[in-house]
C-alpha cells in the first residue's frame, strides 16, 4: 500500500529527496531563506571574489531552482500528510500484532523513512488531534527500539537484567514497563517524557538499509532523536551489585588507577548509565556484552553509543555510534558557552549580560550544579543555520562521499578511519518538545524563524573514539585522565593498521640501543636507581612510539585520500588538526575542492595561506612535528632531548628514528606549503577554473616526491632509505 503511494507520487517524492540533499539546508517545516552574507566581501582578493561568486551562484540556484522545488513540495504536502495519517493509525492500531508493526517500521527505514516522516508531520500539523484508542506513536517506536536493545544483553534476555541494564531502560525509555505500549497521550506519559532521553524525530537523510543489523540499536534507526543529559546530574544513576562487572570497573578506576571520582562519575556514591570514561570493550572483566553510553568531560556536541558483541561469536567487533549536533548559529548558543567564547562577536552581543538561559544547546548554569563536568555543549545542532558555522546536511553528505572514497582507495580499502553517516534526524516540533526547551520555541517561531529545528548526525565506525589528538592541560582536552586507559583506546582503534615490518624492527632496535645506553650511563655514573623499573618504562615508551607511527601513517593516508580526490578539509580549522582527528578526520562540514580559499574565523579575513589545501598541510605538520600535538598527547616529549633526562627512558630522544621521521616530515610538508604559495597557486590562477584543482594536485605531488628524496638523502647522509619512508603514501 505505502510503496504504491510512493510510486503514484513519484515526481513529488523525487522532489522531496532532492530538497533533502540541499547543501544549503533543509527543514520539513521551514523554507530556506534567500541566501545572503552577513559580511560584505568587497575587496579584490581571491577570498572576497570567491565568496561573491558563491553568493551569486547560490542566489541564482535559489531563484531558478530551489523556489520551484519548494513550491512543488508544499503543493503536495496535503497528500503526504494524508498518507501519514493512514500509516500512523495502521502502525498504532492496538489490534495489529507487534511483529507486523516491526516489519512496517523496518520497511519504512529501508525507504528513507518516507512514511514515518509523513506520520510525524501529520502529528505536528494536528497537535490537538484526538487519537483515543490508538497507541502512542513515540512510545511504540521507543518500545520497538528497546526490544532490540534488550536482545543485545544476555542477562536481560534471560530475565535477570543487571542494575545498569534496568537503569538504561528507565533512562532511555522513561518507564520500565516493556509489557504494553501506552495509549495515545495517556496521562502518565507527561512524566515519562520528562524522564526519557529519546523523542520523536523526522529523518532528513539516512544511509538506507543497514549494512549491519546492530545499526538498529541506535534510536535514529527507528526515527527517534537522542537527547543528551540535560544537566550534569542527569546521568541515570544506579548502585551496582558488589562484585559485578560494573562494580569491578568502578574499583578499577578508583582503586587500581587512583582516579579522582569527579573524573569518571557525577555522584560519588553511585555509578551512571551515561559514563564519562569508556570501558575497555575487549576485556570481559570490566565490560560485558551489551550497549554502553558515554560522553567525555570535554565533548560538546558528541555522544557515543558503543555496541559490544558477544565475545563467543567470531568475526564480530565492537561498533561505535557517534551522535553529533551540528550547525549551531552563534546567536542561539546558550550563555555559559557564549561567555567563554566571547571572541565571537554575535555571541557577546546577545549574551554579554545574560546570566541564565534554558536554550538546549548548552548546559544552563542556573539549573546545573555540575557544569564543570557536564560538558559545555550538547548533541543538538541546527539544520538551517544561516549565518552560523555549519549545516548538518553538508556534514552528512561529505562524510558519505569520503567514506566511500576511502573504502575504494587502494591504500585504505582494508582499513581506514573515516566514519559512515547513517542518519540525520531533526527533532519534532511537537508542543512537548517546545515546552521542554523554552528558548527553542522563541528561536523557531514567527514568520522569520532564526533557526531550523535541532538536528543531529549519527555516524558509525568500529574505530571511532571520543579521544582526539589534543592535550593542552585544560578542561576541553579530549582525555580520560589516565595515560594507560588512553593508550588502550588508541590501540583498539589502530589494531587493524599493521605497520611495515621495517618500522616495527626499527623501534625495537632503537629501544634496545637506548636500554644499553642507559645501563652503561648508570654504571659509569653510579646511578643504580636509573635501572630500577627500566624494563617497564621502556615497554611503555616502545608502545607509545609504535602508536605514534601508526597515527602519523593514518593521518597521511587519510590526507592522501583527500588529495587523490582533489579535496581539502576546511577553510580555517582543518580536519587534520589534533582537535579534529582521532582514528580519522572529523568535522566534515567544510570539506570540498582543494582550491577553495582559506578564511580566518573573522569573516573576510584570509586564513593561513591562500587555499584550504594550505590549512591541511599546516595541520598535518603541527600534528606530526617534533614536540607537536601527537607527541604531546602521547607524552613522548621530555624536558630536554639532548640532556641527561634521556636516560630516564620515558621519552623519545634525538638518535631515535621517530625523532628523525618527525623532523623529515616537517621539512617535507613545510616545503610543500612554501611551494604551494610561491609557485603552484600563482601558476594555477592562469588556467581555467575547472582545471585548477587538478593542476594544483599534480604540481604538489611532483614537488612532494622531489622534496622527499632530497630530505631523506640529507637526513641519512646518503646511507640508504630509512624504514619510515614506507609510511609516505606519495613515495
Amino acid at each position: 500500500m505505502y510503496l504504491g503511494w510512493a510510486e503514484d507520487h513519484r515526481e513529488w517524492v523525487d522532489t522531496l529527496t532532492t530538497l533533502q540533499k540541499q547543501p544549503e539546508g533543509f527543514s520539513f517545516t521551514v523554507a530556506n531563506p534567500r541566501p545572503g552574507l552577513s559580511y560584505t566581501y568587497d575587496k579584490d582578493t581571491y577570498l572576497h571574489r570567491t565568496r561573491k561568486a558563491e553568493l551569486a551562484a547560490a542566489q541564482k540556484h535559489y531563484d531558478n531552482t530551489y523556489k520551484a522545488l519548494r513550491d512543488k513540495y508544499e503543493a503536495g504536502l496535503a497528500d503526504y500528510l494524508a498518507i501519514g495519517e493512514e500509516f500512523l493509525k495502521d502502525v498504532t492500531d492496538p489490534v495489529k500484532p507487534a511483529k507486523y508493526k516491526r516489519a512496517l517500521m523496518i520497511d519504512a527505514q529501508r525507504h528513507g523513512h518516507l512514511m514515518h516522516n509523513a506520520a510525524v508531520l501529520w502529528l505536528e500539523a494536528h497537535p490537538t488531534a484526538k487519537l483515543d484508542g490508538y497507541q502512542d506513536y513515540e512510545e511504540l517506536l521507543k518500545t520497538l527500539w528497546v526490544g532490540d536493545l534488550r536482545e543485545a544483553h544476555p542477562e536481560w534476555i534471560a530475565g535477570k537484567p543487571t542494575k545498569r541494564q534496568q537503569q538504561l531502560l528507565l533512562y532511555c525509555l522513561g518507564r520500565d514497563d516493556l509489557g504494553t505500549v501506552p495509549l495515545w497521550n495517556d496521562p502518565p506519559l507527561a512524566d515519562v517524557r520528562k524522564k526519557s532521553h529519546v523523542t520523536l524525530g523526522k529523518v532528513i537523510l539516512s544511509a538506507g538499509a543497514p549494512t549491519l543489523p546492530v545499526q538498529r540499536l541506535h534510536p535514529s534507526y527507528w526515527g527517534l532523536f537522542l537527547v543528551s543529559p540535560l544537566h550534569g546530574k542527569d546521568r541515570g544513576f544506579y548502585e551496582p551489585e558488589p562484585g559485578d562487572v560494573d562494580d569491578r570497573w568502578i574499583q578499577r578506576l578508583s582503586k587500581d588507577l587512583r582516579m579522582e571520582s569527579r573524573r569518571f562519575r557525577h555522584e560519588d556514591s553511585k555509578f551512571q548509565v551515561y559514563e564519562v570514561v569508556p570501558r575497555p570493550v575487549e576485556d570481559p572483566t570490566f565490560c560485558s556484552t551489551g550497549v554502553y553510553l558515554h560522553r567525555s568531560n570535554a565533548h560538546g556536541r558528541d555522544d557515543f553509543l558503543t555496541v559490544v558483541p558477544d565475545k563467543a561469536v567470531e568475526g564480530q567487533t565492537p561498533l561505535v555510534f557517534c551522535t553529533k549536533g551540528v550547525g549551531a548559529d552563534p546567536d542561539h548558543i546558550g550563555s555559559p558557552t557564549a561567555r567563554v567564547l566571547t571572541h565571537v562577536g554575535r555571541m557577546r552581543a546577545r549574551f554579554g549580560e545574560t546570566t541564565t538561559t534554558d536554550f538546549p544547546f548548552a548546559y544552563p548554569g542556573s539549573q546545573d550544579t555540575g557544569t564543570d563536568t557536564a560538558g559545555s555543549w550538547r548533541n543538538i545542532g541546527f539544520c538551517n543555520a544561516y549565518g552560523g558555522d555549519e549545516i548538518a546536511i553538508a556534514d552528512f553528505l561529505n562524510f558519505a562521499v569520503m567514506y566511500e572514497k576511502a573504502a575504494a582507495h587502494a591504500l585504505t580499502a582494508k582499513t581506514h578511519g573515516f566514519v559512515r553517516p547513517i542518519a540525520l534526524v531533526e527533532i519534532s516540533n511537537l508542543p512537548r518538545n517546545l515546552d521542554r526547551m523554552p528558548d527553542l520555541r522563541k528561536a523557531t517561531s514567527g514568520s522569520s524563524p532564526a533557526i531550523g529545528y535541532p538536528a543531529q548526525i549519527v555516524t558509525c565506525s568500529p574505530v571511532e573514539t571520543s579521544l582526539r589528538i589534543y592535550k593542552q592541560g585544560h578542561d576541553q582536552d579530549y582525555v580520560y585522565y589516565n595515560l594507560d586507559l588512553e593508550l588502550a583506546e588508541w590501540e583498539r582503534c589502530y589494531t587493524n593498521l599493521v605497520l611495515p615490518p621495517g618500522v616495527v624492527e626499527s623501534v625495537e632496535e632503537d629501544i634496545k640501543a637506548l636500554d644499553a645506553d642507559i645501563r652503561a650511563y648508570a654504571k659509569l655514573q653510579g646511578l643504580v636507581e636509573l635501572e630500577e623499573g627500566l624494563p617497564d618504562r621502556l615497554r611503555s615508551l616502545q608502545r607509545r612510539m609504535l602508536l605514534a607511527y601508526k597515527i602519523m601513517w593514518q593521518a597521511l593516508l587519510s590526507w592522501w585520500v583527500f588529495l587523490d580526490n582533489r579535496w581539502a578539509s576546511d577553510t580555517y580549522t582543518g580536519s587534520f588538526s589534533g582537535r579534529n582527528f582521532n582514528s580519522g578526520p572529523r568535522d566534515s562540514n567544510e570539506w570540498g575542492p582543494l582550491d577553495r580559499p582559506s578564511e580566518d574565523q573573522t569573516p573576510g579575513k584570509g586564513g593561513e595561506g591562500q587555499l584550504c589545501l594550505h590549512i591541511d598541510l599546516s595541520n598535518l605538520g603541527n600534528l606530526c612535528a617534533l614536540k607537536g600535538e601527537l607527541q604531546t598527547m602521547l607524552e613522548l616529549i621530555g624536558p630536554d632531548m639532548d640532556a641527561e633526562t634521556r636516560y630516564e627512558g620515558k621519552w623519545i630522544w634525538k638518535d631515535c628514528r621517530l625523532y628523525s621521521f618527525s623532523v623529515a616530515l616537517a621539512q617535507i610538508l613545510g616545503r610543500a606549503k612554501s611551494r604551494l604559495d610561491s609557485d603552484i597557486w600563482p601558476a594555477a590562477q592562469k588556467v581555467a577554473e575547472e582545471e585548477r584543482a587538478e593542476q594544483i594536485a599534480q604540481a604538489l605531488i611532483e614537488g612532494l616526491k622531489a622534496d622527499t628524496e632530497t630530505v631523506l638523502q640529507d637526513g641519512t647522509k646518503g646511507k640508504g632509505v630509512p624504514p619510515y619512508a614506507a609510511l609516505l603514501p606519495w613515495r
